[in-house]
């Protein structure tokens, strides 16, 4: 994957990677084709990923990939290039489609109830905003609103339908937004957990109760021998200190790409192209290299931002 990647990244001159808005409908009718599949699932509760959580059966969305976190990570993705054209200069797109693709997708992204991108993708929103030059308060920060918007909406239209709707519709609909209620948790969950870790007394005397499914996240990920598939921890496991070095080394030459690049230009293109790289860095440590296509989508999403730090680092020596 990382050969692929940097063949096509280090090939093609980014000037000439132009999206048009065909592309972005075509966009538009895959994220639709995402949402309603992920809403049948959820509301007719035929997901195949189901467990119990609280008390209740809580279904999530895997759409047309094959478990939530994946169909997180695309919709987060996606997420990230939407928001990167809503702030780009590009005049021939049209924005109205880009904010339409924004609320599909988060409302996708929420059925999948993947509580690691649904945060992450929301600091890597943040993260480029003080970067980005020439923009209002309002530009910057719509991509974010709109995201949590969403999420607050299906949330509480959810609940409020739970409650007032028939016996096997509310049922229905307190399936959506039961996944509401487990992202919501998520940081609580994580603030009890360290404190069963740090202070084990503290907890006993304040009753604290964690949820399961976060221990054995946590737990499985980073401790527990050869039960751990923390991508970080794997690839040690498999290729030893020499392939993580190489896999570090790497990654430190885009950072430094990324970084040169953007005080370059201190563009849009060279914010979100640095902040990808973070971003599929801690996907890099934390998710399961062995899912196989994750480092497919690691691969396409860099590939332009390959092309961008070496279109923009030849003009520079050309110049000079």
């Amino acid at each position: 994957m990382l050969l692929w990647l940097m063949s096509i990244g280090l090939k093609f001159d980014s000037t000439k990677l132009r999206l048009t808005p065909r592309h972005l409908y075509v966009l538009n009718v895959i994220i639709a084709i995402s949402l309603l599949i992920a809403f049948y699932e959820v509301f007719f509760q035929h997901a195949w990923a189901w467990y119990v959580y609280n008390g209740q059966v809580l279904f999530r969305a895997s759409s047309f990939l094959f478990n939530p976190n994946l169909f997180g990570m695309w919709c987060a993705i996606v997420t990230l290039g939407l928001s990167f054209l809503f702030h780009s200069d590009d005049e021939s797109l049209h924005k109205k489609s880009i904010l339409l693709g924004l609320v599909m997708i988060s409302g996708s992204l929420y059925l999948s109830g993947s509580r690691s991108f649904i945060y992450l993708l929301i600091l890597t929103l943040i993260l480029p905003l003080p970067l980005i030059r020439g923009k209002t308060l309002v530009q910057l920060v719509t991509p974010v609103i709109i995201v949590l918007s969403t999420f607050f909406a299906i949330s509480s239209t959810s609940n409020l339908m739970a409650t007032y709707s028939e016996s096997e519709a509310g049922n229905r609909w307190g399936s959506v937004a039961l996944v509401g209620d487990r992202i919501i948790s998520a940081p609580l969950d994580l603030v009890k957990y360290a404190l069963l870790n740090i202070d084990n007394e503290i907890a006993i005397d304040n009753e604290i109760a964690i949820d399961n499914e976060i221990a054995i996240a946590i737990d499985g990920r980073f401790k527990i021998g050869a039960s751990r598939d923390s991508g970080i921890l794997t690839l040690y496991d498999d290729v030893g200190w020499l392939g993580l070095l190489a896999v570090a080394w790497l990654g430190l030459v885009f950072l430094v790409w990324a970084c040169k690049v953007y005080w370059i230009k201190k563009d849009v293109a060279s914010a979100y192209a640095l902040v990808m790289l973070v971003f599929y860095g801690a996907i890099g440590i934390s998710m399961r290299y062995q899912v196989f296509p994750v480092w497919v989508f690691i691969a396409i999403g860099l590939s332009p931002c390959l092309a961008l730090w070496r279109t923009v680092m030849l003009n520079t020596d050309k110049n000079s």
